[in-house]
C-alpha cells in the first residue's frame, strides 16, 4: 500500500512539473511576443514625437532632440555637396534612398514576421500545454481506475 501512496504522490509532481513548464512556456512566449511589440512602438513613438515637437522639446529631452537635429544638419550639408558636384551624385541619391526605402520595407516585413512567429510560438506551447494537461488528466484517470479495481 504504501508504494502506491509513492507512486501516487510521484505521479501527482509530476502532473504539477508538466503544468508549470508549460505554463512557463505560454508565459515565456507572450512576454516575447509582447516585447517585440513594445520595441515597435517605441520606435514609432520616438519617431512621432520628433516630427511633432522637434522646435519646441521637453526639457529631459532636449538633448536627444539637439543631437537628432544636428544629424539632419549635417544630412542637409551632405546633400548640398552632392548637389553641387553634379548630377550623378544626385542619381546616387536616388539610388541610396531607393536601396533605404526597400531596406526599410524589408525590415517591416521582417519585423511582421518575428511578430507572426511569436505569435505562432505562443499558440503552439498552448497546443502542448493543453495536450499535456490532457495526457496527465487521462494518466490520472487511468490511476484513479486501477486503484479502484484492486
Amino acid at each position: 500500500m504504501e508504494e502506491k501512496n509513492e507512486f501516487s504522490k510521484l505521479f501527482s509532481d509530476t502532473v504539477e512539473k508538466i503544468k508549470e513548464l508549460g505554463g512557463a512556456a505560454k508565459l515565456h512566449a507572450l512576454i516575447k511576443a509582447e516585447e517585440a511589440k513594445k520595441q515597435e512602438l517605441y520606435y514609432r513613438l520616438g519617431k512621432k514625437y520628433y516630427k511633432l515637437f522637434q522646435d519646441s522639446p521637453e526639457k529631459d529631452l532636449k538633448e536627444i532632440v539637439e543631437k537628432l537635429l544636428a544629424c539632419d544638419a549635417k544630412i542637409a550639408e551632405y546633400k548640398q555637396t552632392m548637389q553641387d558636384a553634379g548630377e550623378s551624385f544626385r542619381d546616387v541619391e536616388k539610388k541610396v534612398d531607393d536601396i533605404a526605402e526597400e531596406v526599410s520595407e524589408e525590415v517591416d516585413q521582417k519585423m511582421q514576421e518575428a511578430a507572426q512567429k511569436a505569435d505562432d510560438t505562443v499558440q503552439k506551447a498552448t497546443e502542448v500545454f493543453e495536450s499535456a494537461k490532457d495526457l496527465a488528466k487521462d494518466i490520472a484517470e487511468d490511476f484513479k481506475e486501477s486503484e479502484a479495481e484492486e
